[in-house]
């Protein structure tokens, strides 16, 4: 049974990972950009870029897999709370 703290401290990690993957996508367009500009080729930048995007496409993924995980728990936690009818 999943745990409604431990996927709260996954959802944390998940979303600072994401925000340090999406800085650092924006810092190698900024250096592809200063190699642009000086006429340098980007060929490598380019794949390092994609890979990049497509790690933050995973990450986004995984973020999704975590929020689907909580609301999981806190169904679970909402019906295990409930009164059955006749009670309380």
């Amino acid at each position: 049974m999943p745990n409604l703290a431990q996927e709260r401290a996954h959802l944390a990690l998940a979303d600072h990972h994401i925000k340090e993957a999406e800085e650092r996508i924006a810092k190698q367009i900024g250096q592809k950009a200063e190699l642009e500009a000086a006429g340098m080729d980007t060929k490598e930048k380019d794949r390092f870029l994609k890979l990049l995007v497509e790690t933050l496409d995973l990450m986004h993924l995984h973020r999704r897999q975590i929020l689907d995980a909580l609301a999981d728990c806190e169904a679970m936690m909402g019906r295990l709370h409930k009164p059955k009818l006749g009670q309380g």
